[in-house]
This record gives C-alpha cells, sequence and structure tokens, in this order.
C-alpha cells in the first residue's frame, strides 16, 4: 500500500505512465523516475452526478 508523501522508484524500464487520461510520460532505461502520492492533485467531480443533481433543480423550478 502507498502512503502519502512515500516515494515509490519506477523500476519498470522502458514505460509509459499514464497522468491524466490525455497525458503520458515515456520513461526511457536511463531515466531515474520516482512518484510520491500527494493530496494538491486537481479535484475530481463525479459529472454523471452532478448532471442528476442539476435536472432535479431545473424540474422543480
Amino acid at each position: 500500500m502507498l502512503h502519502l508523501g512515500e516515494p515509490v522508484e519506477i523500476e519498470t524500464k522502458p514505460s509509459i505512465i499514464a497522468l491524466d487520461g490525455e497525458r503520458t510520460l515515456e520513461v526511457f532505461k536511463r531515466d531515474d523516475v520516482v512518484a510520491v502520492v500527494t493530496r494538491n492533485a486537481p479535484r475530481v467531480i463525479n459529472y454523471r452526478k452532478a448532471l442528476d443533481r442539476a435536472r432535479a433543480l431545473f424540474r422543480n423550478t
């Protein structure tokens, strides 16, 4: 299990790291890569839930 702030070395090389569904990072044999889990990431919304709530608001007006 990963813990917040714990560095993890990426040892599988070459490889590709998916960052956010659109961007990727290619890792070559010569690269040293360390990943750290933080809480500083962008917020993510559940778009289906947000649309359902908005739909409910418009039904009541």
